[in-house]
């Protein structure tokens, strides 16, 4: 009865893990540009196989701890071997609780989308049409003019500590003064100075924002995909900070 519960619980365990919401490959593809997702992957992979060998010498050596049976197998210790995973899940479990950056949207993921190289996008239009993320719901107008669009000038942009992907942005506004916005497009900029003087557009009306790494007081908005191509949006002559984009 004993081996015939493991047993279910055993096939219960690999279809949760198989099917759950989000499974480890949806989860990467979330966290992981698709610049670096192969490697993640193989990482992951690899670690999965480590962990299931490195579990079951554990388990021997703890076996080995109890008293011998008339049959020579370790008994009296045998609970430890399902204890000691646990305990190590946990602790891991709380480790990134910790340290894991916020979420995929405040790092600036979003989703598993990419864009097309050059090669790719010499490929037939059929091709590129089935690259392209689809279109979301459809809005009203009058839901678009909600949206207040505006110019700003970087005053600073720096590295947001312990974060791959964030970057501090300080614009000038003009009239409506400075705004700090946290974007993820730390990929598209490795030198943050790039960015030190250029308008960009942003949505400015956007309600403050509470992330792990400060208050995010609007979105700049980039075309692409951050460390893949693409880039901020900005005007193709000067417009002065405060400026309404239509």
């Amino acid at each position: 009865t004993l081996v015939t519960v493991l047993g279910i619980a055993w096939v219960a365990n690999g279809l949760c893990q198989a099917t759950g919401n989000p499974p480890c490959l949806k989860l990467l593809s979330h966290w992981v540009p698709p610049n670096e997702l192969a490697t993640k992957l193989a990482i992951w992979n690899s670690s999965h196989s480590i962990g299931a060998g490195i579990i079951t010498i554990l388990c021997g050596y703890i076996m080995g701890l109890g008293a011998l049976g008339a049959d020579g197998v370790g008994i009296g210790m045998w609970k430890w071997c399902f204890w000691a995973p646990a305990i190590i899940a946990a602790v891991g479990l709380v480790a990134l609780w910790v340290w894991l950056p916020g979420t995929p949207e405040e790092e600036g993921m979003g989703g598993s989308r990419s864009c097309a190289t050059a090669a790719e996008t010499a490929a037939p239009h059929a091709d590129a049409q089935e690259r392209v993320p689809p279109l979301k719901s459809e809005i009203a107008f009058p839901d678009f003019e909600k949206l207040d669009l505006r110019v700003g000038t970087v005053v600073s942009c720096e590295i947001v500590p312990k974060s791959s992907k964030l970057l501090k942005i300080v614009l000038d506004a003009g009239a409506l003064g400075t705004r700090t916005i946290f974007s993820g497009i730390r990929g598209a900029y490795p030198d943050p100075a790039a960015l030190v003087g250029k308008e960009v557009v942003f949505v400015a009306n956007l309600a403050p924002r509470k992330m792990s790494v400060g208050v995010s007081e609007g979105m700049i908005l980039f075309a692409g995909e951050p460390g893949s191509c693409g880039g901020v949006l900005v005007p193709t002559a000067p417009a002065g900070g405060g400026t309404p984009a239509t």
